[in-house]
């Protein structure tokens, strides 16, 4: 399996809130039109189905797969500001096991959420992909445990951690979009 590099995003959380209550709108009024338009695809490509919700009540596959990375581009576009990508294959492998980190609960507990696909709206998960969501209050506090680690840290951590403490507020891990 290939690995995908991590990005870590700026989160606009109004911009995602209100970009979910859209699509969300759509789905109900099953406006195939409309939402092709908002995803800025060929209205054709929705005529399979009756209901457009039947488009994403089945895991992503090729005949799914362009309405959800088209949601996908939608979201980046209105509420994710690219913070930090990451120039190592490893990062989340280190993440995930390093010692130092998982050493303390708290920190340990935060990178997993950050690392949880569970965490972000369902059109911003892709199959096999790494994607989770922290708060500015838990990012904030990891940002700050891990400066405190700094001199432990790989390079490829250190060089997470400075992305991470950049962020103002909300922060999205991906590593797909």
């Amino acid at each position: 399996m290939s690995r995908s590099k991590l990005v870590l995003y700026q989160l606009d959380r109004p911009a995602l809130k209100a970009l979910s209550a859209d699509i969300e709108g759509l789905l109900v009024r099953n406006d195939h039109a409309a939402f092709a338009e908002r995803l800025k695809l060929d209205a054709a490509l929705l005529r399979g189905r009756a209901r457009l919700v039947d488009y994403f009540l089945v895991p992503e596959n090729d005949s799914t797969k362009e309405l959800h990375a088209a949601l996908r581009r939608l979201a980046k576009r209105d509420a994710l500001t690219p913070a930090f990508a990451s120039d190592s294959l490893a990062l989340e492998g280190r993440l995930r096991a390093f010692e130092p980190l998982r050493e303390n609960a708290g920190t340990s507990a935060a990178i997993d959420r950050l690392l949880n696909p569970k965490r972000v709206p369902w059109y911003l998960r892709a199959t096999g992909a790494t994607a989770g969501w922290l708060d500015g209050k838990d990012r904030a506090d990891l940002s700050q445990k891990m400066d405190r680690l700094m001199s432990q840290l790989t390079p490829e951590l250190q060089a997470f951690a400075r992305g991470l403490g950049e962020i103002d507020g909300d922060v999205i891990a991906h590593d797909s979009l």
